[in-house]
């Protein structure tokens, strides 16, 4: 989302100053009439370039898809969690959840098919910040708050 951002930032910038340098030109407030006629055509052109890069690079489009399988890969965490839950209070038996296990890991798998691909350098970033900042990330005594009381392992072992 901030490469859409700092594109479509860009390209206004660009937009404005081609509009300023034209509307100079007319004036004729910059005097030589080939330094007016080719600053006006060389941010012209590079407004050209980025409106070109937005239609070929889809940051805006990326990101959102990315945001659609986290959504879906949160939806399975928060199910194996349910499931956990539903197997340590007996309402599910091992055979039924077995076969939710199942359905779960098919889940993932499909939302991590249709994931978009992504840069090393953002790969690194999610990962230093899951590892180092432990990101999106509970602790067995944050886990057990979750739980009603009759589910929680206890203080003794969070």
């Amino acid at each position: 989302m901030s490469k859409h951002r700092w594109q479509q930032g860009v390209l206004i910038a660009l937009t404005g100053i081609s509009s300023g340098t034209f509307l100079a030109a007319v004036v004729g407030l910059l005097g030589n009439a080939v330094l007016t006629s080719l600053a006006t055509s060389s941010i012209a052109l590079l407004v050209s370039w980025m409106s070109l890069g937005t239609k070929t690079f889809k940051f805006e489009e990326e990101s959102q898809a990315h945001r659609g399988i986290a959504s879906r890969l949160w939806d399975v965490r928060e199910s194996y969690i349910s499931l956990i839950a539903d197997l340590m209070s007996g309402t599910v038996s091992s055979a039924e959840g077995r076969e939710r296990r199942d359905e779960l890991q098919q889940a993932a798998h499909n939302a991590y098919a249709d994931a978009p691909r992504t840069s090393n350098r953002a790969f690194a970033r999610a990962q230093g910040g899951l590892q180092n900042n432990e990101e999106m990330t509970f602790t067995s005594r944050e886990i057990d708050l979750f739980l009603p009381e009759a589910l929680r392992l206890g203080e003794g072992q969070a």
